[in-house]
């Protein structure tokens, strides 16, 4: 297992490709470009093979990238000793953005496998909702990249430039008409230039964490 663990960063590089492949098969539909709920409900009845299974490619790339973030998460703690206040706040919102990633495709899943009991209407509310979850990642996605910056600059844990460029990341996902870029595009480079970096710089050996502040006696 000891060998197999040292690939565990990587996983974040399969998860941007199944997010890839995933959002391909998917968006093959044209589902994200109806407007009528009449033609996203066709769509649904239609492709349902194909949006199911690109969605389950691209919920997998979400299962992966919670893997990448206990790596990351090791990584970061071990760097920043005590209590790990910004690794807690990079690990804990990278969580609750893959959950909105798996919630994102999930109504879109869920809306193909229930396409011959539902409405119009209701396929238009489970795209919509896909929305609202896309709009949640970006926003999850703010803390994380300033944690895994403020720590980088800190305690060099990864090159600098890294912790500059997630700086950049958080300020175009803050700017809310270009924040979808920064989704889209620039996040799954993040997710692979990251992974490749924690790849190549292997953990220390195991001991207590670098910075750590004991307690002090008294007799």
């Amino acid at each position: 297992m000891k060998g197999w663990e040292r690939f565990a960063p990587l996983s974040g590089v399969v998860a941007v490709v199944l997010w890839i492949v995933g959002t391909i098969i998917v968006e093959s539909t044209d589902y994200s470009d109806k407007e009528e709920p009449a033609e996203i409900l066709r769509v649904l009845q239609e492709d349902t093979g194909t949006i199911i299974g690109g969605g389950l490619i691209f919920a997998l790339g979400a299962v992966l990238f919670v893997w990448f973030l206990g790596s990351l998460r090791a990584r970061l703690w071990l760097a920043e000793g005590g209590v790990g206040r910004l690794s807690a706040l990079a690990y804990g919102s990278g969580l609750l953005a893959g959950l909105c990633l798996l919630l994102n495709i999930a109504s879109t899943v869920q809306g193909a496998i229930d396409e011959d009991e539902i409405s119009g209407d209701t396929a238009q509310t489970l795209q919509e909702m896909g929305g609202v979850f896309f709009g949640g990642t970006e926003l999850m996605l703010i803390p994380m990249m300033v944690g895994v910056g403020l720590l980088t600059l800190r305690t060099r844990v990864l090159p600098i430039w890294l912790g500059w460029a997630s700086f950049v990341l958080a300020l175009i996902l803050v700017i809310i008409p270009i924040g979808w870029a920064g989704v889209i595009f620039l996040f799954p480079i993040w997710v692979i230039v990251t992974s490749v970096l924690l790849f190549i710089r292997p953990l220390p050996p195991p001991g207590p964490p670098p910075h750590t502040t004991g307690f002090v006696g008294t007799s």
